[in-house]
């Protein structure tokens, strides 16, 4: 645009010229090569809060709730839009880390146990830390769940035209030359489906060998298969359209006997209502951070050789609940 028509729409809309974006409510606008640098701001701010506490003026209940209250909140908002560098976190939890164990003329004192310990919730060993990765997916999570959900919003529109305009927000890819705000998007895509199941209506948007939409405690995707259905059949193939009922022939035919009996469980109604996504685990089906967040902790958990339940759970819910002072359970 040249600058006399610049010029003459500002003169209309009583506005001035910008000559080059860098912010926007505080978030950055352009992404260069250098990630690092950019979001090398919400380090800053962690670290001037923290510097301005020494250690001799707190206890370490002050610490905590230091922590927890003020410092964990600061990169709360950047976290919800875009995705953090691996780095940064690190970066973060190792000031935290620092700050928690305390300093001595210079010198770092001794780090008696890691911040992913700390970071576990107080019934299973660790003070509940925020795991800064983990709380920023969970974040993000909140995107994903809003595009899956809203469609017909303005920001569902827009993403849809632009990088998945023939099918839903579960099939997109990453396209070509994606914006850093789609990196970010997609990066948490796989906690949704993780997390989530459909609740079966017309069964025209549940994929049966890949969506999650079988009522177990455990896996919730489709394992038998011992019939002729398609790879890519829909749940709609199994729903008789005249009774609006399961098709029992269909099931039991295609499916062993233990997940055949859990899909003609799952209840039908007459006026079918369309497929829905919801979060398992909350009554109100809604996507909840701090589930999300939990998933991910016990999913890093199960991942370690060795994992199962903590056997000193109840122990720690005991401790907590004790009339002493925070210090000595913090020494706990």
């Amino acid at each position: 645009m040249r600058d006399e028509e610049k010029e003459m729409i500002c003169n209309q809309m009583n506005v001035k010229t910008v000559m080059s974006h860098t912010k926007y409510l505080g978030l950055p606008v352009v992404f260069g090569r250098s990630k690092k640098e950019i979001f090398s701001f919400v380090i800053d701010r962690v670290w001037k809060k923290l510097k301005g506490w020494k250690e001799k003026f707190l206890s370490r209940a002050g610490k905590e709730v230091l922590i927890k209250a003020v410092v964990q909140a600061i990169p709360s908002y950047i976290m919800s839009c875009y995705k953090l560098l691996e780095g940064c976190c690190n970066e973060i939890g190792g000031l935290l880390a620092r700050f928690w164990w305390g300093t001595k003329e210079g010198e770092q004192k001794i780090h008696w146990m890691s911040w992913e310990r700390l970071s576990k919730a107080n019934i299973k060993g660790g003070m509940g830390f925020r795991g800064i990765g983990d709380f920023n997916k969970a974040l993000l999570g909140k995107h994903c769940w809003r595009l899956l959900t809203g469609e017909d919003t303005l920001m569902g529109k827009i993403i849809k035209s632009r990088y998945h305009p023939r099918g839903s927000f579960l099939d997109a890819k990453l396209g070509f030359s994606p914006s850093y705000a789609w990196r970010t998007i997609m990066s948490a895509r796989e906690l949704i489906m993780k997390g989530s199941k459909w609740r079966i209506g017309y069964g025209e948007k549940v994929r049966i060998w890949h969506d999650n939409w079988i009522p177990s405690k455990g896996s919730t995707i489709v394992q038998s298969r011992t019939g002729t259905l398609q790879q890519d059949a829909y749940v709609s193939a199994l729903i008789d359209q005249d009774t609006k009922q399961w098709n029992r022939d269909s099931v039991f035919s295609n499916f062993n006997s233990f997940e055949s009996r859990l899909i003609v469980s799952i209840p039908l109604s007459c006026r079918l209502p369309e497929d829905s996504l919801v979060w398992s685990g909350e009554k109100d089906g809604k996507y909840p951070v701090r589930s999300a967040y939990h998933l991910l902790g016990d999913e890093r958990k199960n991942r370690l050789p060795g994992s199962s339940h903590d056997p000193h759970e109840k122990l720690w819910k005991e401790i907590w609940r004790v009339n002493l002072p925070n210090r000595v359970k913090n020494f706990i």
